[in-house]
């Protein structure tokens, strides 16, 4: 058994899944689900026609809740790892396709209090505990819901503000209660329960290029992100503490080169397995690129990247968008020059793989 293990009183875990919206949701998941407590009780809520999801890194656990709930789905996978390929088969299957998310996950990690996670395309560093929530965001739908049990300061700590920032441009981010310190047995935490939904498209704020890119999970294993830097802006820099820049001139003859220019930015920074296009200009088949190094690199607001789990997905994609040619260069319009938006592109993603 874990060493910061702490089981979610029935009471608490009534009080968490009371806040969901929902009245027959399909999938409900938990991650970190230690005995099994919270999938019970969304269990005796919503029958047992729902799947459950339960995984723990702990292999007892996952060893006795197959023996007791064998209709669960059960897996034993480090779920902060997730972002890096590392899943069970059974658990990956249900990306982008999870109802509810329903957490008490650990605040603390091998002994570490911080790790590093990958959320949307971006690189975060954040606590464990919100480390679990960001990789949990890849499972859901897109009327999905997260309910968690948080420690009070992770809204706001230093620690988990960037990773914060990033949910809450996508996500209404709520405190539904701060628990009693006495709400757990044997320890004394002050934690609160939250709950994460996704805000509606026509209620988002519009994005600014200069200070934000627009991201969209596009089935489970594909993130589209758009860049964000203005190039008039960037100035030349060669701090230690700087990434490679990719602009459009980057794109050639299918391949991504990382020039010497550098810029420092904490924002609009992604990692391979990709392909890069244009988001300006004429399509050409030439600027239709892979960048395979995963070293981050930062996005100027002329491109587009679709960030893909393995480099076999990055090959399938650009030659997706190479075979649907002409179907893929109608995406990009405008009366004056053509440009290609997040929105398009993902459409034009999802209807290719249909």
């Amino acid at each position: 058994m874990a060493s910061d293990y702490y089981a979610t009183p029935e009471s608490l875990s009534w009080k968490l899944i009371s806040a969901s919206v929902q009245s027959r949701p399909r999938v409900v998941a938990d991650f970190s689900a230690g005995e099994g407590h919270l999938l019970a009780v969304a269990e005796k809520k919503w029958g047992t026609r729902i799947k459950l999801i339960a995984n723990d890194i702990d292999y007892g656990f996952a060893t006795k809740l197959r023996r007791r709930k064998p209709h669960w789905i059960v897996s034993s996978t480090d779920f902060l790892a997730v972002h890096k390929g590392v899943c069970a088969r059974n658990l990956r299957e249900y990306q982008g396709l999870v109802d509810i998310v329903i957490l008490n996950p650990p605040f603390t990690y091998q002994g570490k209090h911080c790790c590093t996670t990958d959320l949307c395309g971006v690189e975060v560093t954040c606590s464990p505990a919100m480390a679990f929530v960001a990789n949990s965001i890849r499972y859901l739908r897109p009327k999905g819901e997260i309910l968690v049990v948080l420690p009070s300061g992770a809204l706001n700590s230093s620690r988990d503000q960037a990773c914060l920032n990033e949910i809450k441009r996508d996500f209404h981010v709520r405190v539904l209660a701060k628990n009693a310190r006495n709400s757990f047995p044997n320890c004394f935490p002050s934690t609160a329960l939250v709950k994460i939904v996704r805000k509606p498209k026509q209620g988002r704020k519009p994005v600014h290029a200069s200070t934000k890119s627009a991201s969209l999970r596009v089935g489970p294993n594909v993130f589209i992100r758009r860049g964000s830097i203005q190039m008039h802006n960037v100035p030349d820099d060669t701090a230690a503490n700087c990434v490679p820049l990719v602009h459009s001139t980057e794109l050639q003859d299918g391949d991504v080169r990382l020039d010497a220019r550098m810029v420092r930015s904490n924002r609009s920074l992604i990692s391979g397995p990709a392909v890069i296009i244009p988001r300006v200009g004429r399509p050409s088949r030439q600027k239709i690129c892979i960048m395979s190094t995963k070293q981050r690199v930062a996005l100027s607001d002329c491109v587009i990247a679709l960030k893909f789990q393995n480099i076999r997905q990055a090959k399938d994609a650009k030659s997706l968008l190479l075979d649907r040619w002409r179907k893929f260069s109608e995406c990009y319009t405008g009366t004056g020059a053509p440009y290609i938006t997040v929105d398009r592109l993902s459409e034009f993603v999802f209807s290719a793989k249909e």
